[in-house]
């Protein structure tokens, strides 16, 4: 529960003699009493929201707010009302957030980025719905099976396919846009079927394989020889192994 709302301490006050009293009608001093309204989220105030500006007779006592001043009154209030200066403290959550926002600005531009994680990302990019025997064979075999065995209700075929083999291993990349739709634990059947598909694939014997599954929006499933994940938001970095490791300074090995 968010706790937040609005307030008015004083701020300041002007006192402005010789005007006449329209209430009394005698020649006196008004007392202006300045209040900066503020908004406060869990007490801590975020950002002004005004002033209130109230005025006192010092013989009748009569109080009425700025909008209902005489005209005198009014201009001479607007000729001193410089002096009341709203405290800076006012601003004390605009100035926590952007302190907040310029720290983590700072931290993220600074934090290293694994450079593998533009390598799978430019391979999920390159993934297509249509793969031919001779650019791709292994999503090819892939997709001939899936468009066989799955539902029509994930929609077989606007699944998006990229495969790409090293010396000893293999990446497989699968987009499954409506992925969401299969219940948690019946996800895993579907990385059963694309891993038996992989292991009948006599050039992908005795390879390493690296299988990420992604869904509409990010990878929900990830299969490679150290990690088995299943989730709407898995970490990509078990797939980052097969780019090779990195190195001191952040430096990926050759």
């Amino acid at each position: 529960m968010i706790i937040s709302g609005i307030r008015s301490p004083k701020i300041g006050e002007i006192k402005i003699i010789d005007t006449i009293c329209e209430t009394c009608g005698k020649q006196t001093t008004n007392n202006i009493t300045v209040f900066g309204r503020y908004v406060h989220v869990f007490w801590i105030p975020t950002f002004p929201a005004g002033r209130v500006v109230v005025t006192e007779c010092e013989d009748c006592q009569f109080t009425y707010k700025k909008k209902k001043f005489p005209p005198q009154l009014k201009r001479r209030y607007e000729q001193h009302k410089k002096q009341v200066k709203r405290p800076i403290w006012h601003w004390s959550g605009t100035i926590l957030i952007t302190l907040l926002v310029s720290w983590f600005s700072y931290a993220v531009s600074n934090a290293k980025v694994d450079p593998r994680s533009h390598l799978l990302q430019a391979d999920l990019d390159s993934m297509v719905s249509n793969p031919t025997l001779e650019t791709d064979s292994i999503s090819f075999a892939l997709k001939d099976i899936l468009d066989e065995f799955v539902v029509d209700e994930l929609q077989p075929h606007n699944f998006e396919y990229f495969s790409r083999e090293d010396v000893n291993k293999a990446l497989i990349l699968v987009k499954i846009p409506r992925l969401r739709k299969v219940k948690k634990e019946d996800r895993f059947d579907l990385l059963d079927l694309i891993g038996n598909v992989i292991g009948a694939l006599p050039n992908l014997e005795n390879k390493e394989i690296y299988i990420g599954v992604e869904g509409r929006i990010s990878i929900m499933l990830i299969d490679t020889p150290t990690a088995e994940k299943n989730g709407r938001f898995v970490s990509e970095s078990p797939l980052y192994e097969f780019y090779g490791k990195i190195l001191e300074g952040n430096e990926l090995e050759e």
